[in-house]
C-alpha cells in the first residue's frame, strides 16, 4: 500500500500546482492586462477542452507505457505550462503575446491535468488488484477496497488538490504576480516528474502493459474504447450534469435570493465530496458499478430538488451537500462498470473515454439548461438537472441487466 499513497500524494501535490494556474489567470488577463472577462474565459475555457480532448491519447499512454509514464508525461506538460505562463507575465506589456502565451500554457496545464489523472487512476486500480492478489495468495480475505475504491480515493486527491491550490495561487498571485506564481507551477511540477520518470523505470503496468500487438492500433484502441464505453461515459455525463449547474450557476442562484457568502456553494459541494469518497471510496466495490450509479443519482436527484424548492439558505446548502455527495460516486462507479465491460490491456483507454464522455455531455448540458433560465429562472435549471440525474441512475441500472451480455459480446474485429 505504501505505493499506492505516494502515488496519491504525488496526484495530491501535483493538483494543487494545477489548482495555483486556474485562479490567477482571470486576475492576471482582468486585472493586469486590462481584457475583457470574455477574453478571461477563453484563456480557462481552454484548459477544460484539452483536458477533454487529451483523456484518450493518455489512456493510451497508460496502457502502452505504463501508468507511472503517463503520470510523469503529465508533470512534464505542467512544467512546459508554468513556464509559459512565467513567460506570459514577462510579456505583459505586449497584450496580444501575452494572451497567447497564456493559451497555450493554460492549454498544456490541462493536458498535464488529464495525463495524469488517467494514469495515476489506471495506476491505482493495478496496485489495488496487486494488493487483493497477494491477500488470496497468503490465505486471506481479499479487502473489500478494489477498483472502485482506488479510483475514488485518487478523484479525491485530484478535487482537494484544486481546492487547496486555487488559494494559494490567489494569494501567491496578490504578493508576487503571475510570474512567481508561473515559476512555482513549473518548479514543483518538475520535482513531481522527477518522481514518475524514476518510477517508470521499474513501471507498475497493468497485465497486458506494453504489449502494443495485443492492444492494437491507435483506431482500433478507440474504437475498442468507444464500444464499451459510450453508454457509461454518457450515463456519467448525465449524472455530472448536477456538477456542472453548481459550477456555473449556484452562485447566480444565491445572488438571485440575496444569500451570503456566494462561495458557500462551492465549499459545501467540495465538502461532500471529500467525505464521501475519504469514508465511503469502497462503495462500488461492495455494491458493484451499477447499483452505486443509481445511488449516487438518487442524492444528486434529491439535493437538486432541495435546492429547487429551498427557500432559504440553510435548506439550499443542505441539498447542495447531498449533491456533492450523491456525485462523489458517480463516476467511480461509471468507471468501474466500463472496466468491468472491458479487458485490463485497455484499462487506461476506457477510463480515458468514459471521462471524456463524461465531460462533453457535462459540457453541452451545462449550456442548454442555461437557456431554460429564460423560461422558468433558475428553479427550472435545477429541477431539470435532477431529472437528468435520475435518467443518469436508470442508465447505470440497465447496465446491471445488460453488463453480462455485453462482457460476452465482442465487436467483429475482435
Amino acid at each position: 500500500m505504501r505505493a499506492f499513497f505516494a502515488l496519491m500524494l504525488a496526484v495530491l501535490l501535483e493538483c494543487t500546482f494545477l489548482g495555483v494556474g486556474i485562479s490567477v489567470i482571470p486576475l492576471f488577463v482582468v486585472q493586469t492586462l486590462h481584457c475583457s472577462a470574455g477574453v478571461s474565459g477563453i484563456v480557462v475555457g481552454v484548459q477544460f477542452i484539452a483536458a477533454m480532448l487529451s483523456r484518450f491519447p493518455s489512456g493510451r499512454i497508460s496502457d502502452v507505457k505504463g501508468p507511472y509514464s503517463a503520470m510523469s508525461a503529465g508533470a512534464l506538460s505542467a512544467v512546459i505550462g508554468g513556464a509559459f505562463y512565467a513567460a506570459a507575465s514577462i510579456s505583459q506589456d505586449y497584450v496580444f503575446l501575452s494572451v497567447v502565451l497564456l493559451f497555450c500554457g493554460s492549454a498544456l496545464l490541462g493536458i498535464a491535468q488529464s495525463v495524469l489523472a488517467t494514469g495515476a487512476m489506471t495506476g491505482s486500480v493495478s496496485l489495488m488488484e496487486q494488493v487483493q492478489k497477494a491477500q488470496k495468495q497468503a490465505g486471506k480475505a481479499p479487502s473489500s477496497k478494489g477498483p472502485g475504491a482506488a479510483i475514488s480515493w485518487v478523484g479525491m486527491c485530484i478535487f482537494l488538490g484544486l481546492i487547496l491550490g486555487a488559494p494559494m495561487g490567489v494569494l501567491l498571485f496578490e504578493k508576487t504576480g503571475l510570474f512567481w506564481a508561473g515559476l512555482v507551477i513549473a518548479l514543483c511540477s518538475a520535482v513531481v516528474q522527477l518522481w514518475c520518470y524514476q518510477s517508470s523505470k521499474a513501471d507498475l503496468k497493468n497485465d497486458s502493459a506494453g504489449n502494443a500487438q495485443e492492444q492494437g492500433n491507435f483506431w482500433e484502441a478507440l474504437g475498442y474504447g468507444l464500444y464499451h464505453a459510450w453508454f457509461p461515459g454518457f450515463c456519467f455525463g448525465l449524472c455530472a450534469i448536477s456538477h456542472g449547474l453548481i459550477i456555473a450557476y449556484a452562485s447566480l442562484l444565491y445572488a438571485e435570493h440575496h444569500w451570503f457568502p456566494l462561495w458557500l456553494p462551492y465549499a459545501v459541494f467540495g465538502i461532500a465530496l471529500v467525505l464521501a469518497r475519504l469514508f465511503l471510496g469502497s462503495l462500488p466495490d461492495r455494491l458493484g458499478g451499477a447499483k452505486t450509479a443509481f445511488f449516487s443519482a438518487f442524492f444528486e436527484t434529491v439535493g437538486l430538488i432541495l435546492v429547487t424548492c429551498a427557500s432559504n439558505l440553510y435548506l439550499s446548502s443542505i441539498g447542495i451537500f447531498l449533491t456533492g455527495f450523491g456525485f462523489a460516486f458517480a463516476f467511480p462507479a461509471f468507471a468501474l462498470i466500463t472496466l468491468q465491460r472491458g479487458d485490463s490491456a485497455h484499462r487506461g483507454v476506457l477510463i480515458g473515454i468514459c471521462n471524456a464522455l463524461g465531460d462533453g455531455v457535462r459540457g453541452v448540458g451545462i449550456v442548454c439548461l442555461g437557456y431554460l433560465t429564460a423560461l422558468g429562472g433558475f428553479s427550472l435549471v435545477f429541477f431539470s438537472g435532477a431529472f437528468l440525474s435520475l435518467l443518469g441512475g436508470v442508465g447505470g441500472v440497465s447496465l446491471f441487466f445488460l453488463g453480462k451480455k455485453a462482457r460476452i459480446k465482442k465487436p467483429a474485429s475482435e
